[in-house]
């Protein structure tokens, strides 16, 4: 039975693959559009989300029943993303005509409970885990809805696993990067105010109860580009991921023009601190530039949080891909790269 679980979870892999961003060898076009305010980053793959996927999901007043007292139907859905929560529960989603479809299973993926909020809350872009969705665990989530137009940034959040959506605005953030939880009270959002090319304003803000009431604890808005403390985030470069492992340590990726930074908190956010060595050895020397993805926590063992950071080399029109891990893993300390 384990097996078959396993095996489930890669075709979903499989079946995804199109829609994710996935490691290629093909050549990288030498020029690519792009804005000019955000860093020159490595190809994304071309999307093809037509064909959709076909899903089987359950009622939810029989979503805890056995099996075979399960009221169950098929539907034809647009997926683009999923996340695992632990070994048998994960969620995934897509965009409809502007409304967010998301679906969550805890059965290994054999059938669905449809957990979308109001179709009301219109969307226009892809939620990414980790910017702009993130569990806690199976019953605590959070979605931010950025300003569309004279829309206003919203929260959206839930407590109950999707039953029920709470709304809620959030104090003049600017535009939403990231967003961590470490529990069903406790979290980050980064946001980003003015831009210029290769540079972004940067605000982090924290909420120890469920997102109600918001404190910024640190930003990079009230001092001159010359005279940011080294003690805070600067304005070099653009926030690519987030993720805190627990109350007060937390790793923040940065693109720069042509190559990425990471920064690490040990006091809950306030003083952030560059890892010089990161990002820095000889199978990346050779690279012409260097893209770090966002942190993901991997889980916690005996020896702490396991955070892994993915990164991409690009080197005379070629990618190739690697990958940053903190805490003991056998035979690979430091670097490890991935398999072709």
């Amino acid at each position: 039975m384990r097996s078959s679980r396993f095996i489930f979870w890669l075709s979903m892999l499989a079946m995804m693959a199109v829609m994710l961003a996935a490691c290629t060898s093909e050549p990288i076009k030498q020029q690519q559009q792009q804005q000019p305010s955000t860093p020159e980053g490595p190809p994304e793959s071309v999307e093809d989300e037509e064909e959709g996927q076909t899903i089987t999901l359950v009622t939810p007043d029989t979503a805890m029943k056995a099996p075979e007292e399960k009221s169950k139907y098929q539907i034809h859905t647009r997926l683009t993303d999923f996340h695992l929560l632990s070994e048998s529960t994960g969620i995934a989603w897509g965009i409809t005509n502007t409304e967010l479809r998301l679906y969550q299973t805890k059965d290994y993926g054999e059938t669905w409970v449809d957990i979308s909020p109001s179709s009301n809350v219109q969307f226009i872009d892809k939620l990414e885990y980790g910017k702009d969705i993130v569990f806690a665990d199976k019953d605590h989530g959070w979605i931010i809805r950025n300003k569309q137009g004279s829309a206003e940034t919203i929260l959206l959040n839930t407590t109950n696993g999707g039953d029920s959506w709470k709304l809620s605005s959030l104090p003049e953030t600017g535009v939403v990067t990231a967003l961590s939880f470490v529990s069903s009270q406790q979290g980050w959002i980064m946001a980003k105010g003015d831009i210029s090319r290769g540079s972004e304003e940067k605000s982090l803000f924290h909420t120890s109860n469920n997102g109600g009431l918001w404190d910024e604890v640190m930003q990079n808005t009230e001092y001159s580009t010359s005279r940011v403390p080294g003690s805070v985030i600067p304005r070099t470069g653009s926030v690519i991921g987030l993720t805190f492992t627990d109350s007060l340590v937390g790793f923040a990726t940065i693109r720069e023009m042509q190559s990425s930074k990471l920064y690490i908190t040990r006091d809950g956010g306030q003083k952030w601190k560059s890892s010089g060595q990161v990002f820095k050895s000889k199978l990346l020397d050779p690279c012409g530039s260097v893209y770090a993805g966002a942190p993901k926590l991997l889980g916690r063992g005996g020896s702490g949080s396991e955070v892994y950071i993915p990164v991409t080399c690009v080197k005379d029109n070629q990618a190739s891909y690697m990958g940053y891990f903190t805490g003991e893993i056998p035979g690979n300390r430091g670097i490890w790269c991935h398999s072709r």
